[in-house]
């Protein structure tokens, strides 16, 4: 991460099409296990529990187009 710190490539022009395809892909299948593991605790604690996946959703995806642009 350090070699593109203010580098050439620490722009937004290394993250493609492809690369955020990904990340959202990753993204929706860490969303659909979070559901389904949170689904399994009872429809009571689902509700709960749903804020937490919207934020890990975001955090995921976040995080994920942050990586691509070091790959």
């Amino acid at each position: 991460m350090k070699e593109c710190y203010h580098s050439k490539c620490d722009d937004l022009t290394v993250i493609t099409p492809e690369k955020l395809q990904f990340a959202k892909k990753t993204a929706d299948a860490l969303t659909a296990t979070l559901v389904e593991l949170t689904s399994a605790l009872g429809a009571g604690r689902q509700i709960q529990a749903s804020w937490i996946i919207v934020a890990l959703h975001a955090m995921t995806l976040f995080y994920a187009a942050k990586l691509l642009r070091y790959v």
